[in-house]
């Protein structure tokens, strides 16, 4: 609905008014007339990315560019959100924006009836804890010269999304608090209860809430850039072009089918959330009128579109879906179609067109010993022979560098890219065709699926594992870049640009997984899991939640049978001392402990949310070597132990009896900010009064100063404070003058003051 022109003025006596208050003969507005200068403040437009400022909004509104009023009083508020976040808490311009907000915004707003009434606002944060782009409403603010028009626009669901089959939700009433080391520290008490607490579920529900609202105001990826595509290509542009999308079609995989099908099965008109709009546009029909009607005047344009073809194929089916393995399977041969040499066929292979011969779970180091040379892929270092190391790839329109995250051509199963992160970019070093390949040696992560883990140990959503393999990869291996959080910061918040925008794929990492002795370990540096080069550096800034949000958590992926793969249930493996393990070193009979601090991780996450049926944790785990699921699970919730830990159970005495307090009870108690444990005292504070410190002027600490450096550049601001010596404030205290001690006078000095020198001490001698 359209602003009316009884409404417009009323905005503008609102903005009017707001522009008019003073503060001792001061306008307060001023600081938020205008944008922040860019080139000053460049760091603001990092923090915040969707600035707003008075005049912008008001030269808006005269332009009609707004077509509701709540769309200006949502920009209005975020004028003053942003400075409240960007700023400390206290500072000058924070408490000007806290006027002009609550006092004068609010107040005047609701006081004119011509403009409708705001929505309830959001449950109150503080500046430090509110996300940089989030609006007081719930809609997402209109940016006045950039953004696109907010109209409406029904959005086609994709279908096979996944979806939690779940019987049993399981749910923490304690909140830990992740170390920057990505330790939970301390461990809160947990208390685990079936899912028919509507408390439970409005609490994930208010997660996931915190998650939506920051993702909306978050910058979107705009596309790839122009380097990178396909160029240089001899003959007649449109034959290749035909010969291209003809070869797509066409191609069967070793079971006879067509993976083109999954393309063509995406409607033309399908709109995909956080997809730029010449991305949601493409469609296979549309692709292949261009390139027979000339549309396209540079192979980079056709090579463009098609890798957008590719992208909104990835975004409509569910990861791990049968469609997204041929989307992804297609993608790479259109990688080998569009590279030089340019081949006119698509060759037969056994490993789906990547560069390595074996995936995550089957590939083996390359010094291992009585393994197929197939499984032979990867190595515990960086490899540095015959290459030259390379700041930087760029390949379909990515920039590829050192601690990027990526997808991979998975030889072994298309619907489940390998995720690595680079450490090192290069080109091979020899003759010059060799030279213009490029190539990236990148960190391998597992997927849940593919690691062999007991039958009770739960996973976060979307959690992968840290492994000591690397692997050399061709950069038409690349799928799509990715990001990866690792705990302390994935509950935290949501990374920056251009580490992640919202749509790419989002993982968590927590532990790091040896797969030679199936062992899972919790990581307590995560400054070790990245290139040295970013150790001293922030890694990957986020933007923050408004409090800590925990992901759900899920039982092995093998308990319900849905999903295959390489990994199963199984149980860590202990070797005898000096027995020798694939890929090197020797077995060892000593507890299962790594470096110290660092644990075994059995069981898992257990934080947030659960969803499914767990799994109890057996009193005596055996040394299971079987790779495949044992037996059914039991359907049976877990019981979490509670310690006694009362003061008469540890003189000795009987155990005491133990009962957790009820949510219902717990949220009515404060919380240690550091700990995250419940504030609970035996009895009231003691209300003791403190002695106040002496408050000196300002005057004596310039003083003060001017003394410690030695400077006699002022002279007489040294002379008057000398004169005026301790200045105090009143009511401070005022430090006692220190009285000079003088020797006392001897006999005959004191007759000698009597009588004179010429009296009576003239006969004595």
């Amino acid at each position: 609905m359209a602003i009316s022109p009884l409404q417009k003025r009323a905005i503008e006596d609102v903005i009017q008014t707001i522009c008019s208050v003073t503060k001792s003969r001061r306008k307060i507005c001023d600081m938020f007339m205008e944008l922040v200068d860019r080139d000053t403040w460049p760091e603001y437009y990092k923090v915040i990315p969707e600035p707003r400022c008075l005049l912008g909004i008001r030269t808006g509104v005269e332009k009609g560019k707004y077509k509701d009023s709540l769309l200006v009083y949502d920009d209005l508020m975020l004028v003053f959100a942003n400075a409240l976040h960007y700023n400390e808490q206290g500072s000058q311009i924070a408490r000007d924006a806290s006027t002009l907000k609550k006092g004068v915004l609010e107040e005047t707003w609701k006081s004119n009836s011509a403009l409708p009434t705001p929505p309830p606002p959001s449950p109150p944060v503080t500046a430090t804890q509110q996300s940089p782009a989030i609006a007081i409403s719930k809609r997402q603010p209109l940016t006045v010269s950039e953004s696109p028009s907010r109209a409406s626009t029904s959005i086609i669901v994709p279908p096979a999304k996944r979806t939690s089959q779940a019987s049993t939700v399981h749910t923490t009433q304690t909140q830990g608090i992740a170390d920057e080391d990505g330790d939970m520290s301390p461990e809160p008490q947990e208390n685990e209860v079936e899912s028919h607490s509507w408390e439970f579920a409005a609490r994930d529900e208010e997660s996931a809430e915190i998650i939506r609202q920051l993702e909306r105001g978050l910058p979107r990826w705009e596309g790839g850039h122009d380097k990178g595509w396909m160029e240089d290509v001899s003959g007649d542009l449109i034959n290749k072009y035909i010969e291209i999308l003809t070869l797509l079609k066409n191609y069967k995989t070793s079971s006879n089918q067509h993976p083109w099908l999954s393309l063509q099965k995406i409607p033309e008109d399908a709109v995909i959330k956080d997809l730029p709009s010449n991305v949601r546009t493409i469609g296979v029909k549309g692709l292949r009128e261009r390139a027979r009607s000339q549309h396209y005047t540079l192979p980079r344009e056709f090579d463009q579109d098609l890798g957008r073809l590719f992208q909104k194929g990835r975004r409509w089916y569910a990861t791990g879906s049968e469609g997204y393995g041929k989307c992804i399977l297609l993608q790479r041969v259109y990688h080998l179609l569009t590279s030089p040499p340019f081949p006119n066929s698509i060759p037969h292979t056994t490993s789906n067109f990547s560069s390595v011969t074996a995936g995550p779970g089957v590939a083996k180091p390359l010094h291992s010993q009585a393994i197929e040379a197939s499984h032979a892929v990867t190595t515990f270092r960086i490899p540095t022979k015959d290459r030259v190391f390379t700041d930087e790839l760029i390949y379909k329109g990515m920039t590829i560098r050192m601690g990027d995250w990526v997808h991979l051509m998975n030889p072994d199963e298309p619907a489940k890219p390998i995720i690595g992160q680079v450490f090192k970019t290069w080109t091979p070093e020899g003759d010059a065709p060799r030279k213009t390949q490029q190539g990236l040696t990148v960190c391998w992560y597992f997927r849940p699926e593919q690691t062999i883990h007991p039958r009770h140990r739960q996973f976060w959503e979307n959690e992968i594992f840290k492994t000591g393999h690397f692997a050399d990869h061709v950069c038409e291996d690349i799928i799509e870049k990715i990001a990866c959080q690792f705990t302390a910061k994935h509950v935290r918040g949501r990374p920056r640009p251009p580490y992640w925008y919202p749509g790419w794929p989002l993982y968590v990492c927590d532990s790091r997984y040896n797969d030679r002795e199936r062992v899972f370990v919790k990581i307590k540096n995560w400054n070790s899991c990245i290139p040295e080069e970013f150790r001293k550096n922030d890694f990957m800034p986020i933007y923050p939640f408004e409090r800590i949000v925990y992901p759900k958590r899920y039982p092995s992926p093998f308990v319900s049978g849905m999903i295959s793969g390489p990994g199963g249930i199984g149980d860590s493996i202990e070797r005898a001392e000096g027995e020798k393990i694939e890929g090197g070193g020797t077995g060892r009979k000593r507890p299962r402990r790594t470096a110290a601090g660092q644990a075994t991780d059995q069981a898992g996450p257990r934080y947030g949310t659960f969803v499914g049926t767990p799994t109890p944790i057996p009193d005596v785990v055996g040394n299971l070597e079987s790779t495949s699921v044992l037996t059914p699970p039991v359907q049976m919730s877990q019981q979490k132990k509670i310690e006694d830990r009362s003061i008469k159970t540890a003189l000795g005495g009987a155990s005491a009896s133990i009962e957790v307090l009820p949510g219902e009870t717990v949220k009515h108690f404060d919380r240690d900010p550091e700990t995250s444990k419940i504030l609970w005292f035996s009895g009231p504070p003691i209300d003791v009064a403190r002695a106040p410190m002496p408050r000196y002027s300002l005057k004596y600490l310039h003083y003060l100063s001017m003394k410690k450096r030695g400077s006699s550049a002022d002279k007489r601001v040294l002379k008057e404070a000398e004169a005026d010596e301790m200045e105090i404030e009143e009511g401070s205290l005022r430090p006692q003058k220190i009285l000079r001690m003088e020797a006392r006078p001897r006999v005959t000095e004191t007759f000698a003051t009597l009588w004179g020198t010429s009296g009576p001490t003239d006969g004595l001698n």
